[in-house]
């Protein structure tokens, strides 16, 4: 008639999906560095305990090919470092200890680590001589297909290596630009293009020489 029992075992039966992560950064970002620090805020589940992330990265925002997908646990942030110039997207995915997930929804940033294509002189020509001492200075646009054009800087020294710069532009979108420079003087001239993300490519310098002088 003696009667013994098994020590009670608990089980839960969790269907539910833990809450849903809150990607907070990179967001919109524009770099040329690859390693990247993702942050986010955490996901819970009241049920069957806290839910784990994991940092899930890809380049069309399917995420069915993943460049990266990285364990954090409980942790909030992470560092990953990709590869490539390319847009990414990521999203954290929370999972609960009964194995039901979430995804989080998605933040986008870029990097870029490929120089602008350079802008094209287009005047004055290479080696020119004049009387003038305004001259206007004249280009095609640069082109950034990644991260986007930022600016162009119209450069301008008298030795050819624009170490010690005489005019440095103000960056801008503009394609021409005016500037009174000092007589009887042999001048360099370039323009420098930089992207979002901050690489830059420099056109090849051209001669300018401004002669006021009398040939007697």
């Amino acid at each position: 008639g003696n009667i013994a029992y098994s020590t009670p075992r608990l089980l839960v039966v969790d269907t539910a999906p833990p809450a849903t992560a809150t990607p907070v950064s990179p967001s919109g970002i524009e770099t040329t560095a690859p390693t990247i620090l993702f942050q986010w805020t955490t996901a819970s589940d009241s049920l069957s305990g806290p839910a784990s992330h994991r940092i899930q990265v890809d380049t069309t925002g399917a995420f069915t090919n993943l460049v990266a997908d990285s364990n954090a646990g409980q942790a909030t942030s992470g560092t990953i470092t990709l590869v490539g110039s390319e847009t990414f997207h990521w999203r954290i995915l929370a999972s609960d200890s009964a194995g039901n997930t979430t995804a989080s929804s998605e933040l986008v940033f870029v990097i870029d680590t490929t120089a602008p294509t350079a802008a094209t002189l287009t005047g004055p020509a290479d080696a020119t001589e004049t009387n003038l001492t305004t001259v206007s200075f004249s280009w095609t646009s640069a082109v950034d297909a990644l991260s986007g054009l930022a600016a162009h800087r119209l450069q301008i020294d008298t030795a050819g290596t624009f170490a010690n710069l005489l005019v440095d532009s103000a960056p801008g979108l503009a394609t021409s630009g005016a500037r009174t420079l000092s007589a009887n003087a042999l001048y360099y001239w370039r323009v420098m293009a930089t992207d979002d993300a901050g690489n830059t490519a420099a056109t090849t310098a051209r001669t300018l020489l401004i002669d006021t002088l009398v040939s007697v």
